[in-house]
């Protein structure tokens, strides 16, 4: 039996970290936009009142092979702050800030294979959601 450990961590710093996947047999992203909406004002009123902390709610992860961390439970709020944070790298886009762009990307949405020089997401979705999630969501700025 393995052990259970338990981490408290920012929603940043899990994504930054990067490596996470959600498994196959996990469902598909089902938020609808009155769901992100949600998050989005939860986390608006949280700054707005100078709040020290927003609780996310609890994420639960497992490891396997290749040191990946596999997605047991917080897919949705996992893929939901990954494309905020998109959408915000897309703002900087059009307001042509490249190094802004360049720093999101690197912090939280890829990191570069050094063997082929391929944008590897920091988060992967299950089969039926990767590809639009990567190339409607990640790799486009519009």
């Amino acid at each position: 039996m393995s052990n259970i450990d338990f981490n408290l961590q920012s929603i940043g710093g899990l994504i930054s970290a990067g490596r996470l996947r959600v498994p196959r047999n996990q469902r598909d992203y089902s938020w609808e936009v009155e769901h992100a909406l949600d998050l989005c004002n939860d986390i608006g009123e949280a700054l707005r009142t100078s709040k020290p902390s927003y609780f996310l709610g609890t994420i639960v992860l497992t490891t396997s092979r290749g040191q990946v961390l596999e997605v047991v439970d917080g897919q949705q709020r996992l893929a939901t702050m990954t494309m905020i944070l998109a959408a915000i790298r897309d703002i900087f886009e059009g307001r042509g800030e490249s190094s802004m762009v360049t720093s999101i990307e690197s912090d939280f949405l890829f990191r570069i294979d050094r063997a082929t020089e391929a944008k590897v997401p920091k988060l992967s979705l299950n089969v039926k959601d990767q590809e639009l999630f990567r190339n409607g969501v990640l790799l486009n700025p519009d």
